[in-house]
């Protein structure tokens, strides 16, 4: 598996304390790449930080993440234990990413 580091963002506005927070902030963290897996991974951590927005009973969020100069919209699965995140196959061929041996 490689890592490489990935840059995390808010896709929707935040509300917080009475005041729309700025979608801009942003979290980078490493992730590993497994084109034998389909999903992508999120650490709870990096989905509290960013107060993503949480999808089908909480198990998922949608996250806009940039690899390698590429950015798209994702739904990803958090895992509470995790501390770093998965890119699986179908976010590498989304963004016409190929893995770097």
């Amino acid at each position: 598996m490689n890592i490489t580091k990935i840059i995390l963002r808010n896709p929707l506005p935040v509300q917080g304390d009475n005041v729309s927070v700025d979608s801009a902030e942003s979290v980078e963290l490493d992730a590993s790449i497994d084109i034998g897996s389909a999903q992508f991974v999120l650490p709870a951590s990096a989905v509290e930080t960013l107060r993503l927005p949480r999808m089908q009973k909480s198990r998922f969020c949608a996250v806009e993440l940039e690899i390698n100069g590429k950015k798209g919209i994702f739904e990803a699965l958090i895992e509470p234990k995790r501390t770093h995140a998965v890119i699986g196959s179908a976010v590498m061929a989304t963004l016409d990413i190929e893995r770097r041996n």
